[in-house]
């Protein structure tokens, strides 16, 4: 088919068409940027995945800095363990090399891919029927699709999904626009295509291969009375070359990932008991409930009602139109679409929905996420159904294209206009970024050591990933993570459990989660029954950093060394003192110690806090600053003095000469000398620099 051939009536100027796409794809970056600045830059990467992809994207970043950029691509494509896919990751890297790494840098990649799909709709489109309105007519169900706003897996939100959903769908416009491999670029195309696919999600390669085995074999059965395509030895030829060098091309990588594939894929989903809890947790119990998963999901998460109702107007139009052309006895004008055997494209389409859709059913485990595979398959079936039944005036066909076109563009900028649940979280948000930054601190003082994780929960909130990744966008190092619990969905015993606290380097031990009271993992049910034992070891053994909620979450974090405080009258210090403990070598390069918490009755305190600090055993003083605010105090000490190489602890005694009794002051009937509330904060820091603005106006407590 030329382009010479196409009728004079359904030919956009070649710049025109160009210069509505490219102000299409425009309005759709500058619309997801605003969604970016508002409501993502900033925030957690919700979930464990996005997470991983993050950490992977910027050690490989870091690494181009440190050994150039083939050692950073080399990072991203061919380390092991990676058995989802690597392409992304590599593509970001590459792009965080000219705008930095960032998670704005990330998830422009995302996008490209999906521009890179409303390229290939246009053009491909334009080849199967010889007119640029159809292609627009694409692009416009696309964009009334949803499964790119989708909680997971979609434009903000960096993980494989839409990119590979974008690639399957370009690969299979690259196989109708070559009308089967009669075209070498557009086969070319479909391999390089379906290349990048493979390497972007590695199990696409299964329902592929499968779907370009099963289009070939339709052709050859359709062929019988038209011979000349099983005639063509070449374009045998060229078929055979597409679909296996596509495979060839990403075979490295492949093998890079073999043993973690297998593992994965072969072992996780086949032979383990994690399938039927991934099925439980989206509540899927038997055969019916397994069969219509996917089929729902790809219509409620994926295609949306909006979709369904435009397509279903659109039928009704075209029908209607139709039906009155034919009564009046027109006919389309006769142009090259007319060569092409659209039922085969219609009945390909449906090949390519229904092989992943059978192969994900297949599969015990059920993830909502998956089903935007087949979002494209199905926007091109309804596309060459709309032409196959094409109304006579190229005009109406042309004012369709336009206004879905419009429809698409205005529905994805309400989408971004929508707020993003993250803004119900942000006070959460502001705790858990304040135990980050506590991290951060520590990570810079004690870089090259592998910072160990204990999370109790399978929540997002602060797992290694997850503390890697915002440590590193807040503008800290790149930590080395690693999580000695949680990581699973199975049951982890309670003694792996316990252990798992004595070595880690901070805990996140849940108070109350209502969603997970009664989970279907059995890591979280788990957890739930020892929630007690691990919150008191955990108490045993380190500090509390801080209580955080964050959505129904609530959780404390812990962190070692552990600051052990005895003399404790309840919750306050009385003005009896209290001997603070703490091991001596976390002074070798933080000498400074700040204490804070919170106190009642500020008021009581008329000459303001006093704090006296003594080392034990000499008693020898220890300067000090203290300062009360209506609700919250700070104690700093200076222990430059203190010779971490003197002892394996250091003992200080803290005693406040100033205190109120409750009773005496008609509060209630309490006849202790109370001063403040045990501490809830400590920090060690290198110089009186990192004071608080409100200790470095208070003068040294006089001896």
């Amino acid at each position: 088919m030329k382009d010479s051939s196409i009728s004079s009536e359904t030919v956009f100027p070649r710049h025109l068409f160009w210069i509505i796409l490219s102000c299409c794809i425009l309005i759709q970056g500058l619309a997801l940027r605003q969604t970016f600045n508002r409501e993502i830059e900033g925030t957690y990467p919700f979930a464990y995945d996005q997470s991983a992809y993050l950490t992977q994207v910027y050690e490989a970043y870091e690494k181009s800095r440190d050994e150039g950029l083939v050692a950073g691509l080399k990072e991203a494509l061919l380390s092991p363990g990676r058995p989802q896919g690597v392409l992304l990751q590599g593509e970001a890297t590459l792009l965080s090399t000219v705008l930095g790494a960032s998670r704005g840098t990330c998830l422009a990649t995302i996008f490209a891919q999906f521009a890179l799909l409303q390229v290939v709709l246009l053009l491909a489109f334009r080849r199967i029927t010889g007119a640029v309105d159809w292609g627009f007519l694409a692009i416009g169900l696309t964009l009334l699709t949803t499964s790119r706003y989708f909680y997971a897996g979609g434009l903000d939100d960096f993980r494989l999904d839409l990119a590979a959903s974008s690639l399957y769908g370009s690969a299979l416009c690259a196989l109708l626009a070559s009308n089967y491999f009669a075209n070498q670029k557009w086969s070319i195309a479909f391999a390089l295509l379906s290349a990048a696919l493979f390497a972007t999600r590695f199990i696409a390669v299964t329902y592929t291969l499968i779907a370009a085995t099963l289009t070939l074999a339709l052709v050859l059965v359709e062929t019988r009375r038209i011979p000349t395509w099983a005639a063509g030895v070449p374009r045998m030829r060229l078929a055979i070359i597409a679909v296996f060098g596509s495979v060839v091309l990403v075979l490295p990588l492949f093998f890079a990932n073999f043993t973690s594939l297998y593992q994965y894929y072969f072992v996780g989903h086949l032979q383990s008991s994690e399938g039927p809890i991934r099925a439980a947790e989206q509540g899927v119990y038997g055969w019916q409930a397994a069969m219509l998963f996917y089929p729902l999901s790809l219509v409620s998460n994926h295609l949306g009602s909006v979709f369904v109702r435009i397509v279903g107007l659109l039928l009704g139009l075209f029908v209607i139109v139709v039906t009155l052309d034919r009564r009046a006895g027109r006919k389309p004008t006769s142009g090259p679409e007319d060569a092409r055997n659209t039922p085969l494209d219609i009945a390909v389409s449906i090949v390519w929905v229904l092989v992943p859709l059978g192969l994900f059913t297949f599969d015990i485990a059920k993830s909502p996420v998956v089903a935007s595979t087949m979002v494209v398959p199905v926007v091109t079936c309804v596309v060459l159904i709309l032409h196959f039944f094409r109304p006579t005036a190229w005009q109406i066909r042309r004012a369709f294209a336009a206004i879905v076109l419009l429809l698409g563009v205005a529905f994805t900028v309400s989408a971004h206009l929508k707020r993003r649940p993250a803004f119900e979280e942000m006070k959460g948000l502001k705790d858990l970024y304040a135990a980050v930054d506590q991290i951060a601190l520590d990570a810079v003082d004690q870089r090259g050591r592998t910072i160990k994780f204990a999370t109790d929960s399978l929540a997002p909130y602060l797992n290694g990933n997850s503390a890697k990744m915002m440590i590193y966008e807040r503008g800290g190092p790149l930590v080395a993570t690693q999580e000695v619990l949680a990581g699973t969905v199975l049951t982890v015993p309670k003694e792996q459990a316990l252990a798992a606290i004595d070595v880690a380097d901070y805990a996140l031990v849940t108070l109350s989660k209502p969603s997970s009271e009664n989970s279907v993992l059995p890591f979280d049910s788990a957890m739930a029954s020892y929630r007690s034992d691990l919150r008191r070891r955990a108490f045993s053994q380190m500090i509390l950093m801080s209580r955080v909620e964050v959505s129904d979450h609530t959780f404390e974090i812990f962190a070692r060394p552990a600051f052990r405080l005895a003399g404790k009258s309840g919750d306050w210090l009385s003005s009896e003192g209290a001997k603070l403990t703490f091991p001596a070598a976390a002074l070798k390069d933080r000498p400074y110690l700040l204490l804070s918490g919170r106190t009642y009755h500020s008021d009581q305190f008329k000459d303001g806090l006093k704090c006296n600090a003594f080392l034990l055993p000499a008693r020898l003083a220890v300067p000090s600053i203290a300062h009360m605010a209506t609700d919250s105090y700070a104690i700093a000490l200076d222990l430059t003095k203190v010779g971490a190489e003197q002892s394996r602890t250091v003992e200080i005694a803290l005693e406040f000469p100033t205190y109120f009794v409750p009773a005496e002051r008609n509060i209630n009937s309490d006849t202790r000398k109370l001063s403040v509330w045990a501490p809830s904060s400590y920090r060690l820091v290198a110089s009186k620099s990192e004071y608080p603005p409100e200790l470095n106006a208070q003068p040294p407590a006089k001896r």
